[in-house]
């Protein structure tokens, strides 16, 4: 019998409709983890896993989440690997979000001197986007994991934060500087050439 191996689809959802959210499918395939597909937005991975080809040049494009659309998408491209958790960048619970969690404060607690508090959610944002992602993963099996779940049960959707994690991966001690957008706040008085220079070196040394 040949083992099904583990997927995690991993999701940098954005909080408001109008926001791409980045998508990236990575498996296990017995010498460890790689990835093998990204896109910029939902739309985009739907179009990589089917074969097509993204333009990282143009601006991707924004909308809710389809959990069915992202999973059947990652079927494609599987094979013999089973999703076993979708990990999602995006404030997330059993019980509706109103405001800042116990969890926000004391993440911005230990990683603020990092630059790496977090943004406090709220009933709007991110609000009914967050509650459909959860509820569209929940009816493919994808339960929540809370801190009652037990270890390894999965599949499991999980809300993750990334950006604390590359600190203590990457040994380094302050965010990682990695949006094109505040290249101008990163490196004030550099040329565009030199911007883009560092952010390559940025996402090179994250990679």
């Amino acid at each position: 019998m040949i083992a099904r191996m583990q997927a995690v689809l991993g999701i940098d959802a954005a909080w408001t409709q109008g926001e791409p959210s980045g998508v990236a499918l990575i498996v296990d395939d017995g010498a460890g983890w790689r990835q093998i597909r990204v896109a910029p937005s939902y739309e985009a991975f739907v179009d990589v896993c089917s074969g097509r080809d993204v333009d990282w040049r143009a601006r991707p494009s924004a909308g809710p989440c389809d959990p069915t659309a992202l999973l059947s998408a990652a079927a494609d491209v599987l094979g013999n690997s089973a999703i076993v958790v979708v990990a999602v960048d995006m404030p997330m619970a059993t019980a509706p979000i109103a405001g800042r969690r116990v969890a926000d404060d004391e993440t911005s607690r230990a990683f603020g001197r990092n630059g790496c508090a977090v943004h406090s959610p709220s009933g709007t944002r991110p609000g009914p986007i967050g509650a459909a992602l959860h509820s569209g993963f929940s009816r493919h099996g994808f339960s929540l994991a809370t801190r009652i779940t037990r270890a390894a049960t999965t599949p499991a959707l999980l809300e993750v934060y990334p950006h604390a994690a590359l600190l203590r991966l990457l040994d380094v001690d302050y965010r990682l500087p990695y949006k094109i957008a505040k290249s101008n706040r990163y490196w004030p008085g550099a040329i565009a050439d030199e911007r883009r220079a560092n952010l390559g070196n940025s996402w090179v040394k994250s990679g």
